[in-house]
């Protein structure tokens, strides 16, 4: 059979891709779970294309920040074309930054994607919310480093073998 040309086969079509956009009804899957992952580590990208999309909403300044609106995930997916995970968890990054907190129990009302007030108002719930990821945060800030002993002014660490090296 060397040399002969052997006649073209036809292949069925691949099936059609799956819809990019589930529902908040939709069961959380590996998928949901891989492109909220994907959306933490690009998470600093994806609020600069926040920003330069909507830089009344994402202001850079952080003292600029102002509490976004209720449903903001939904009108993202369908203005960028991302996942609902996706969205979901950038916006999720946005709103655990301190500026973000700060801006929370600064303000009495939500405001749209183009920074003009709007009639949500800032419930109880999320000011305690607020309140509590400040505080955890300062927390974070003052706790000591694993690597030193309390009480220790030697500057001096003792290595342990479930302690990572110190890279400074």
């Amino acid at each position: 059979m060397a040399g002969r040309i052997q006649p073209l086969r036809q292949q069925s079509p691949p099936p059609p891709p799956a819809p990019d956009t589930p529902t908040a009804a939709t069961p959380i899957t590996a998928d949901h779970k891989s492109e909220t992952q994907r959306a933490y580590r690009e998470a600093r990208t994806a609020i600069t294309l926040l920003q330069q999309r909507w830089p009344a909403a994402f202001p850079e300044e952080p003292q600029q920040v102002r509490p976004l609106i209720t449903g903001l995930t939904s009108l993202i997916v369908a203005e960028l074309d991302w996942s609902h995970p996706y969205a979901r968890a950038v916006l999720r990054t946005w709103k655990l930054r301190p500026a973000y907190c700060h801006a929370v129990l600064a303000h009495p009302v939500r405001f749209d994607l183009e920074g003009n007030p709007t009639d949500q108002p800032i419930d109880e719930e999320t000011r305690t919310q607020a309140k509590a990821r400040l505080a955890a945060w300062a927390n974070k800030r003052r706790r000591p480093a694993l690597h030193e002993p309390l009480g220790s002014s030697s500057g001096a660490t003792t290595a342990s073998p479930t302690q990572a090296p110190e890279h400074r």
